[in-house]
């Protein structure tokens, strides 16, 4: 088809798909290498796109393109809470990256609940519940309850990476889809919740280093314990308004989970509180396989730091964490495989539901491929993967 026939669409639906992808008009414009003024006739009715332009615009806003033929635009999706307090992204729409995220998470757990109607899987109802009235520790005490992680599994965790995919694979056996975003910048979202009854979802940042992943699981847990949902950037803050107030809750609990009271103040003996190095911290928090930022927070909640210290140390804090994502982004062993970020990404109940809805004769392979995002070669390995322990994936 040659690139300069027109596109006969409802200008309704290119305004439908760039508001719900987040994008402004001129920074749609840019992505699509058209003109402002192009862009905006197009919109209006005024102009026509051509077929090539909408392939574009179908990639840049994630949308199929046949969905640009309907008569009208669909329904828009539901919006999100946002409960980001840190002063360079509040007050500040989510960035197209995050927003396309969320559509793909909903769109997942409305796929899963087809494949598990397909194949006549029970579905379990999600029925912990909190309230921002009790005691975080309290909560904290039956959430670990919950998640039945042991003492013995928790003493054989080596490292934060192999800690996390164990805290993964426990949340994901209470009903949840835990699903990880790999191309969303950890400024704009380290995590986020989406309540449902039935498969509730967490979306981690996929960026994020392990243990900070294992905190954001923990966090988002309890927002789906109190019943709601939202976007997360876990920034600390002082602020009095409802939101930071939940946002506080949840990164309470989410520390009381991963860090006991009683296992640390067993460790600190007779050490009151103090400034503590970052050596100690280390210390401190490798048993837990946490953050030296997250041991330094629990330990002011148990008395024995200062809240004047971690200011102190915040800006030392988020200068590792950029070093961090530096190191990440050098690393030149090519990354993981496509099988691997499918299974990492995805979750494996969600993969293995695709995969049993396949073994039983209701997708073909092709549709495997299309809710995996992997080419049909990497079918054997994701299934090795899906099948095997938390350790390989």
């Amino acid at each position: 088809m040659s690139k300069s026939v027109p596109a006969k669409i409802q200008p309704s639906l290119l305004v439908w798909a760039r508001e719900t992808a987040g994008y402004s008009l001129e920074d749609a414009a840019s992505k699509l290498h058209v003109s402002v003024d192009r862009l905006h006739a197009a919109e209006s009715g005024t102009a026509m796109l051509t077929f090539h332009q909408l392939q574009l615009v179908a990639g840049v806003f994630k949308r199929p393109l046949a969905l640009f033929f309907l008569s009208a635009p669909p329904p828009r999706e539901a919006s999100t809470h946002d409960f980001r307090l840190d002063r360079e992204v509040a007050h500040h729409p989510p960035a197209p990256s995050v927003n396309i995220e969320l559509r793909r998470a909903r769109q997942r757990r409305d796929e899963a609940l087809t494949l598990a109607r397909e194949i006549e899987a029970v579905v379990p109802t999600f029925e912990a519940q909190a309230s921002l009235h009790e005691d975080t520790e309290s909560v904290a005490a039956r959430v670990t309850q919950l998640l039945q992680v042991t003492d013995e599994q928790s003493r054989i965790w080596k490292t934060p990476e192999i800690a996390f995919k164990a805290r993964k694979s426990a949340v994901e056996s209470q009903g949840v889809l835990v699903f990880e975003a790999s191309r969303v910048p950890t400024e704009q979202m380290r995590g986020a919740a989406i309540f449902f009854d039935q498969l509730p979802v967490i979306i981690l940042n996929g960026a994020d280093a392990p243990a900070g992943r294992s905190f954001t699981l923990m966090h988002e847990l309890t927002h789906l314990l109190l019943r709601q949902g939202g976007i997360c950037d876990l920034a600390p803050s002082e602020d009095i308004t409802p939101d930071a107030r939940i946002e506080r809750f949840c990164n309470a609990v989410a520390a009381a989970v991963l860090m006991p009271a009683n296992k640390i103040l067993a460790m600190l003996g007779d050490r009151g509180a103090r400034d503590w190095t970052l050596d100690e911290l280390g210390l401190l928090a490798k048993p837990f396989c946490v953050s030296r930022e997250a041991m330094l927070v629990r330990l002011i909640t148990l008395g024995h730091a200062s809240q004047r210290q971690y200011i102190a140390l915040r800006s030392q804090f988020r200068e590792e964490y950029q070093l961090f994502k530096l190191s990440q982004r050098q690393d030149g062993g090519g990354g993981p495989s496509p099988a691997v970020m499918a299974v990492k990404n995805l979750g494996r109940p969600f993969v293995r539901l695709v995969l049993d809805a396949y073994e039983n004769d209701r997708i073909d392979l092709s549709t495997v491929s299309d809710y995996l995002g992997v080419k049909i070669r990497h079918l054997p390995r994701i299934r090795e993967l899906a099948a095997g322990s938390m350790a390989e994936a």
